[in-house]
């Protein structure tokens, strides 16, 4: 409650979720503050504890709003609580942009495909060491 009164969310108002940083890199730079309540994605409310309805009973992370949309295509507009009001903001979805190459092994996710139950992998060297060194 002190935080969503420092906000100035009004007292009924019991979803939304705080912005504690903006990335540079990324296409809110110019639109989100930090201290801004994303308040709802798309015309659909995001609760406190950061879900959206899915299906009947069942809740899912807000960014699954963005993620099944096409990156570089799509906008996504974003009601959210500032300075006492609430505005919407476009939003143009475009993948991360990386100042540093991903390089595989390195925060980079891992590839792979599951299909009956089995985990495939890419073969790669590192790999291979690490199976041919396996004592199990």
């Amino acid at each position: 409650p002190p935080l969503r009164r420092h906000l100035g969310l009004q007292d009924g108002f019991t979803g939304g979720v705080r912005v504690p940083a903006v990335w540079p890199l990324g296409p809110a730079v110019e639109k989100l503050k930090v201290d801004d309540v994303l308040v709802s994605l798309d015309g659909v409310e995001i609760g406190q504890d950061a879900t959206v309805p899915l299906r009947d009973n069942e809740r899912i992370h807000f960014l699954h709003l963005v993620t099944r949309r096409r990156a570089g295509r799509d906008v996504a507009v974003v009601r959210v609580w500032r300075d006492g009001a609430e505005m919407d903001v476009q939003v143009d979805l475009q993948p991360d942009r990386w100042l540093v190459p991903r390089i595989d092994g390195y925060d980079a996710a891992p590839e792979y495909a599951i299909i009956g139950g089995l985990v495939f992998v890419p073969l790669s060297h590192p790999w291979a060491e690490l199976k041919f060194n396996d004592k199990g």
